[in-house]
């Protein structure tokens, strides 16, 4: 597309030039005809125009990949500051303290129907456009929504059209850009006579969305990265006063440089920015106007840096204890497993037992517990000693659907029920499986001797986090891990290696599920091993000291057999010779009550130590969790004596009026 086609006409030689605007509605119609009101950039690679009078711009480079942007924006023809709106629009804007001069120098318009026009302009094209519905049949509501992305939309700020960035290494002033979370906070800074301010383009997430990548995309916009960030020296963020604008504030600041960002700080009671110029009579705010909002802006405090905390940086978190107090993490709605523990962002568990208790079979039945409580989480699995890695993801599909995966069998999944289950598992878990044959260096920080590492595991977790928002991962074991200590000693490593872990579930908002196998085994008279305890496990008493829970899965396998039980050649052997019998009295059982013992428990609010016990009960050859309600109690004096729990007759059956199938 050349300039000549759109009726421009350069002045030849000129890189910026002058001429009256072509546009019919322009100046053909204006008093001054001759008024030379548009003007040409005729710069290789950046040819550019605008009609300072009616609005009309473009960029060559662009305007023909947003043809159709511009073709279903609906925006008026003359965007000049001298336009009307209807009466309605006009009084819906001054209500919130907003004049018509302001919206005409922000692009905002009127359309044919009534809708208000947000238009997003990159280089001088529009590229996207935002509507509001005021008029929304739902009363008290409004309805916001976009052009669709088969127009060839883009996700960028709201406002860039108008910033003035000097991009001189040796400026005098420094670049100050103020980002708001919504039009009317823009348009409020706009009013008081603020420039550079840009608004996100919908709004904060939710804190309960499940990924953020999508959400932030506008940051990583090409032009935006290019040509303005590398310039700013400071960013003012303007958000709201709640839990979804404290999370843009913290994920605007993660990508912009939380150094080099401000927070306008509002007087109490009030949201937003709007609110403090225009008041709200609903909540009965006295409009505090121009003057305070151009106070707050230039008082905006810095946001604190990691590692210096002042009591006024946490007037949030303040604010929540206040009404919610300490609350408890995730729960599984089996009230005998979340009065013991709960998990939550930010910790980690740490999982022991003897090899072949069922540590990892009673995991998987809890995470699947959780998802389908929880079902907008997402867990990564980092499972080694399941291989094939297939097998982790078989496994939980038939614990959801209490079923073979296998077909053929009488107990085998239709077809419905195996596309549910993988579909289930498809939005909630995801394996990491690197080897030496198939993995991602991510730019060369993982190098072939090191994929066993923690430190390259994490990076995968870390991908996961910033792509699916997981809620936390699963590492079993710890001892299939890379684990030499190098020059260090071995508790130093292993407090090394759980001090890394901590960091790395505190700066990823992540908890982790660790599972490690103890050393120190010792057995009783009847061949069972002793329930082990987290001291046990090789290396540190770290393993105590530095996790927030510590959780022990154990089992006594070897029962002494009752004489009800024995064959007919076992009782004529116990005839003929008592003392030869001896060797046959214990004997393991297939199945038998799998004990959790929660033995650290970091924070109240999350739980409290306590052991329960379980029967894995078949149900189509499947195991499904009973819990024994009263054992917790019943065990408790002995739990806080620090006494075997085997002591405790831990053959003892369930009470006969426990029915609990979960």
């Amino acid at each position: 597309m050349e300039f000549r086609d759109l009726g421009i006409v350069p002045k030849p030689g000129q890189v910026r030039s002058s001429t009256p605007c072509p546009q019919p509605h322009c100046s053909p119609m204006r008093k001054k005809k001759t008024d030379p009101c548009l003007t040409i950039n005729d710069e290789p690679g950046n040819r550019w125009f605008k009609c300072w009078h009616c609005g009309w711009m473009g960029n060559l480079e662009k305007m023909e990949r947003y043809e159709k942007v511009q073709q279903n924006a609906q925006m008026p023809k003359n965007m000049s500051v001298e336009r009307f709106f209807s009466k309605e629009f006009t009084a819906y804007f001054r209500a919130r303290g907003l004049s018509p001069r302001t919206l005409t120098t922000e692009m905002v318009y009127e359309t044919t129907t009534g809708i208000v026009g947000f238009p997003f302009y990159e280089e001088h094209t529009i590229v996207n456009a935002k509507f509001l519905n005021r008029f929304f049949p739902e009363k008290g509501k409004m309805k916001w929504w976009q052009l669709k992305k088969e127009y060839g939309t883009k996700s960028c700020f709201w406002g860039m059209q108008n910033l003035v960035i000097n991009k001189d290494p040796l400026r005098p002033e420094p670049n100050v850009v103020s980002i708001t979370e919504g039009e009317w906070d823009k348009l409020t800074y706009n009013e008081c006579g603020l420039k550079n301010i840009l608004s996100v383009p919908m709004g904060a997430p939710s804190p309960d969305a499940k990924e953020f990548q999508s959400e932030f995309a506008y940051i990583q916009d090409p032009y935006f990265q290019k040509e303005i960030h590398p310039f700013v020296d400071t960013y003012i963020l303007s958000v709201d006063d709640d839990p979804g604008g404290n999370l843009l504030m913290n994920e605007l600041a993660a990508r912009l440089g939380k150094y080099r960002c401000k927070r306008v700080v509002y007087p109490e009671g009030y949201k937003d920015i709007n609110e403090v110029h225009a008041g709200h009579k609903q909540k009965k705010l006295p409009a505090l106007g121009k003057s305070k909002v151009l106070e707050l802006h230039e008082n905006a405090p810095r946001l604190p840096i990691s590692g210096i905390i002042k009591l006024k940086d946490l007037k949030y978190e303040l604010n929540h204890y206040q009404k919610h107090g300490l609350t408890p993490g995730l729960k599984i709605d089996i009230p005998e497993v979340d009065h013991i523990f709960t998990v939550k962002r930010k910790q980690q568990t740490v999982i022991t037992g003897v090899p072949g208790m069922g540590k990892s079979v009673w995991l998987r039945w809890y995470l699947s517990k959780l998802v389908k409580v929880n079902p907008e989480i997402k867990i990564s699995l980092f499972t080694p000693e399941q291989r094939p890695m297939i097998r982790e993801y078989i496994k939980l599909s038939e614990l959801m659907q209490h079923k073979h995966y296998q077909e053929g069998l009488p107990t085998s999944m239709t077809n419905e029920e195996r596309s549910i289950a993988l579909n289930y598992l498809e939005n909630h878990f995801t394996i990491v499986g690197p080897d030496k044959h198939n993995f991602e260096d991510f730019d060369g920080s993982i190098k072939i001797v090191d994929l066993g590492k923690l430190e390259s595991i994490c990076k995968y977790i870390a991908y996961l986090k910033k792509t699916q928002n997981i809620f936390g991962y699963v590492i079993d074991s710890y001892g299939k891990l890379d684990n030499d200590p190098g020059h260090l000693t071995e508790t130093k490593f292993i407090k090394k290696q759980l001090n890394y872990l901590s960091d790395f579930n505190e700066y990823h908002d992540l908890h982790g599920w660790l599972v490690a196998h103890p050393t120190k085994l010792q057995k009783d008279k009847n061949g069972n091993y002793i329930m082990p305890a987290l001291y046990d496990i090789s290396g540190s008493s770290a393993w105590y000291e530095m996790i927030d829970i510590g959780l022990v899965i154990h089992r006594y396998k070897f029962q002494e057999i009752q004489q009800s039980e024995l064959s007919s050649e076992e009782l004529q052997l116990q005839a003929e010779d008592p003392s030869a019998f001896e060797d046959l009295k214990y004997k393991a059982r297939e199945r038998t009550l799998t004990y959790l013992k929660a033995e650290k428990i970091r924070f109240e609010e999350i739980g409290t130590e306590g052991i329960l016990r379980f029967n894995f009960l078949p149900y189509n050859d499947f195991e499904v969790a009973k819990v024994d309600k009263g054992y917790h109690e019943r065990t408790r004096k002995i739990n806080e004596s620090n006494a075997d729990v085997a002591a405790m007759d831990p053959w003892l059956p369930f009470p006969d009026d426990e029915d609990l199938p979960f």
